[in-house]
């Protein structure tokens, strides 16, 4: 999830670095790969309350994205300052849904890692409580 996610984020800021330097045709295929990235970890059946708050943000910022492109190729300056605007305006936003993608990676990992110490822990116990035991024969069987 956190290499999607990182994909999604590293492919914008391409795109962006593309469109500031008037490449269009070099910010085309970023958002190509931003999709493809973003769709992998919207598609992911995990019930973490706070991924959508990521996706949703993170769609907006493509589409916005996606807009400037779509308008500077048009050479529609209206549409495109209006995209880019739109696209500022969810910098706030995305500061909140990139803490929100942190905590449901931290949840999704404890989610998946809580069985496997809960029998970790299962198995330490029992070890100990058969040395106790074993130490408890050994005490009466004497030297």
């Amino acid at each position: 999830m956190r290499r999607r996610a990182l994909a999604v984020t590293g492919s914008l800021h391409a795109a962006l670095v593309a469109l500031e330097a008037g490449d269009v045709v070099a910010a085309q295929p970023l958002f190509t790969d931003a999709r493809e990235a973003h769709a992998a970890v919207a598609s992911w059946a995990v019930d973490l309350v706070t991924l959508p708050v990521w996706v949703e943000t993170s769609d907006e910022m493509i589409g916005a994205m996606e807009r400037i492109v779509d308008a500077t190729r048009r050479g529609d300056g209206a549409a495109a300052v209006q995209a880019a605007n739109d696209f500022a305006a969810l910098s706030d936003d995305g500061a909140m849904a990139d803490r929100a993608l942190r905590i449901a990676i931290g949840e999704g990992g404890s989610a998946v890692t809580a069985a496997p110490l809960r029998r970790l822990a299962s198995i330490l116990s029992a070890i100990g409580e058969l040395r106790l035991a074993v130490a408890s024969v050994r005490a009466a069987a004497g030297p």
